[in-house]
């Protein structure tokens, strides 16, 4: 297992800094998303790390090796593509074993080795198929295996999952999750997409315009963004306006929607208008007349599979996003009660 530190790292195409100046610290075994919106930088700090690209400025370590003037095939990474890239006319046997016969390993070693990648991603039985012949999910999974029966240093993954439709992608993201644990290889995967990051990850990086807005776990990128930004990009959000009071000597955020604790990290101050985050779980439909619910009409109800969606419109005129479970129970123009969790909301930033 490796470590990975990359220090100020910068890469430009003309005027325009794809990659600004971003550090950042990679623990060895550790499974990191660099997450953002297509042209953020994200497929371009990965290419930088595999040695495809050649950076302006900065370093790259692993382990404490500067491995930025190396090569990539000097670099001894592993890489999947979001195309497969497999070599059409070999069989997934010798598309496994073309990385090892480069590096001129010995036939038993190639042999001993395809077989034991092959098993390591359930497709001992496909040997001999040809990519033609298989699902697009079996070619992931050839493309993983022929990363990794070179044994490499670090796993690394760009957009993977998005030639796969949804059902696919929902079991690749389990296996490719199990897998990595299973092997331990310190990764980074680059996706678009934030249910990819936030099941997979032990930590998301999310990037914007080349740089880096936030680090974290998915819980504290998901329950406590750094800005509007992020909270925005990682899933539903409602950001309501509230004034800071203070009860028993602990701030507080009084909000349509009710008054709820500040975090105790908060530095705001009483009399503070700001807006807090309100995730959609975190609002309860009830009758109107419910002792404590504060009113609201349906605007819309999207049903989703899953969940409803709800578009609900305050008396304040403010509109809140409302998710629950299973079909629609209320129709567009119906009155309803909403609750809010008790939990402590998470100040975004100031309205005034």
């Amino acid at each position: 297992m490796t470590e990975v530190v990359i220090q100020d790292l910068t890469k430009r195409y003309g005027a325009a800094a794809a990659v600004d100046s971003i550090s950042l610290s990679i623990s060895e075994g550790e499974f990191v998303s660099l997450l953002g919106p297509s042209g953020c930088g994200k497929s371009t700090t990965l290419r930088l790390v595999a040695g495809f690209d050649q950076a302006d400025a900065g370093k790259i370590l692993f382990d404490g090796q500067d491995v930025s003037p190396l090569p990539p095939e000097r670099r001894d990474i592993g890489m999947v593509f979001q195309s497969y890239a497999l070599f059409p006319h070999m069989t997934v046997a010798q598309n496994l074993a073309f990385g090892l016969q480069m590096r001129k390993a010995p036939r038993a070693v190639i042999e001993e080795r395809v077989a034991r990648a092959l098993d390591l991603v359930r497709l001992d039985g496909k040997a001999d198929r040809y990519p033609r012949e298989l699902s697009g999910g079996q070619q992931q999974r050839v493309a993983l295996a022929r990363a990794l029966v070179i044994e490499p240093r670090i796993l690394l993954l760009d957009e993977p999952l998005a030639n796969l439709d949804a059902k696919l992608r929902d079991e690749m993201r389990l296996f490719i999750g199990e897998l990595q644990r299973r092997v331990g290889i310190t990764t980074i995967y680059v996706t678009h997409d934030q249910a990819e990051a936030m099941n997979m990850s032990d930590q998301v990086v999310v990037m914007f315009k080349g740089r880096i807005e936030q680090r974290g776990s998915p819980r504290d990128i998901y329950e406590r963004p750094n800005g509007l930004e992020v909270a925005t990009f990682i899933g539903q959000a409602n950001f309501l306006s509230a004034t800071v009071t203070v009860d028993t000597g602990r701030l507080m955020a009084q909000t349509a929607l009710g008054t709820r604790p500040l975090p105790p990290e908060s530095d705001a101050s009483p009399g503070q208008v700001l807006s807090v985050l309100v995730r959609p779980e975190a609002l309860t439909l009830t009758d109107s007349a419910a002792p404590g619910a504060v009113s609201g009409v349906v605007e819309l109800a999207q049903y989703n599979g899953a969940f409803t969606e709800y578009r609900i419109r305050l008396a304040d005129q403010e509109t809140v996003c409302v998710q629950t479970p299973g079909p629609a129970r209320h129709s567009r123009g119906v009155g309803v009660g909403l609750r809010l969790a008790m939990d402590p909301l998470w100040p975004i930033g100031s309205d005034a």
